[in-house]
């Protein structure tokens, strides 16, 4: 067995995994039991049995069952053929993880990344076995670590070459995702509705644009329309306020015409009333003068009544006062109305002659002279 046993990385490939580890392994029971004299087909009908993989597990850190059947798997170091089949091995999640971690252990870079990363899209669950219990994972987790760290299981993994270097060497193609087609159309679709999102933009800044130049010459038309609005009104206005001034101005001349001639036919009624109230005043003026020139025996009669009446008022009413003020009021009433006659006889003769005149002219009888 050990005549057989190749080189890997230049190494032992059992010295992979570090000497405590190995030693717990060798001393564990299910190693014992279940391990001695295995062959590739034994181990393949031991691999399906398992139900967890792990490390180590518990406080006394006993390896797993996964640790034990990977270290009998670096002993009998089986074909690549068979750890391919045992990668692509869909029915057993525990057999494909066997086999991926022994192609990461003992396998070169190139078919790392060729067996390994289709298996991101196996996204079934399993049991990962700690120190303190059962966790579950899935495989494209534990392949991602594999791919990506330089420790786990509680074992140093070799160190890998990073996948952009090995396509900028030519040695790998570019990653292709089984979801590539898919993701092409999906591409595709979301640049077409980019494509039309764009026109569509494209199109309402036009109209936009449209728009504001439609608003701009309208309020442009708009500005016309309010100065010649503008200039009408004003104009109308001063036609108004000159039609207004004109009416005003007219409305007060007729209502000057109209006060003045209404004045005039005032004063021309007033004057006629006037001149016949003057004739009425001359021509009772001249009768009343004529009365007194024509009979000088009025005052005297009128005077005997007066002192008739004061008499015997004065006999009723010996002791009144008003009486007294009565006469003396009379008398000067009398005095007033009463015509002062001179004492001469010619003036006397003369106005007798007068009045004897206006008498004739009036055709009334003429007065006798006193001798």
């Amino acid at each position: 067995m050990a005549s057989r046993q190749k080189t890997v990385h230049s190494m032992n490939p059992t010295s992979l995994i570090e000497n405590i580890l190995k030693q717990k392994i060798h001393r564990s029971p299910y190693w014992k039991e279940y391990c001695f004299a295995l062959t590739s087909a034994t181990l393949t009908e031991r691999a399906m049995e398992i139900r967890c993989f792990g490390g180590t597990y518990g406080g006394n850190k006993k390896p797993c069952d996964f640790m034990c059947l990977l270290l009998a798997m670096l002993q009998i170091q089986p074909e690549h053929d068979i750890v391919v089949e045992y990668i692509k091995n869909d029915d057993y999640i525990y057999v494909r993880l066997l086999g991926a971690v022994y192609m990461r252990l003992t396998g070169k870079a190139i078919d790392i990344f060729q067996y390994l990363e289709p298996l991101y899209y196996d996204y079934r669950k399993c049991y990962y076995r700690t120190s303190t219990g059962f966790e579950i994972v899935h495989v494209d987790e534990v392949i991602d670590i594999l791919l990506t760290t330089d420790y786990y299981l509680e074992i140093s993994l070799p160190y890998l070459q990073k996948r952009w270097v090995l396509e900028e060497q030519g040695i790998l193609q570019p990653r292709q995702t089984l979801i590539q087609e898919e993701f092409e159309e999906y591409l595709e679709e979301e640049n077409k509705k980019a494509e039309l999102d764009r026109l569509e933009t494209e199109n309402k800044i036009k109209q936009l644009r449209k728009n504001k130049n439609k608003k701009r010459d309208y309020s442009s038309d708009e500005d016309d329309f309010s100065d010649n609005d503008k200039d009408y009104d004003r104009h109308h206005s001063r036609d108004r306020h000159r039609s207004s001034r004109h009416s005003s101005s007219s409305s007060r001349h007729r209502d000057r015409d109209r006060d003045r001639h209404n004045s005039s036919r005032h004063s021309s009624r007033s004057s006629r009333h006037r001149d016949r109230d003057n004739d009425r005043h001359s021509s009772s003026r001249h009768k009343r003068k004529s009365r007194y020139d024509d009979d000088d025996d009025y005052y005297d009669s009128h005077k005997k009544s007066k002192k008739k009446y004061y008499y015997s008022s004065k006999k009723k009413n010996k002791y009144s006062n008003d009486d007294d003020d009565y006469y003396s009021e009379d008398e000067d009433l009398k005095d007033k109305r009463k015509p002062k006659k001179q004492k001469t006889g010619n003036e006397e003769s003369l106005s007798i002659e007068e009045t004897n005149k206006i008498r004739q002219s009036l055709g009334l009888p003429l007065l006798k002279v006193k001798k």
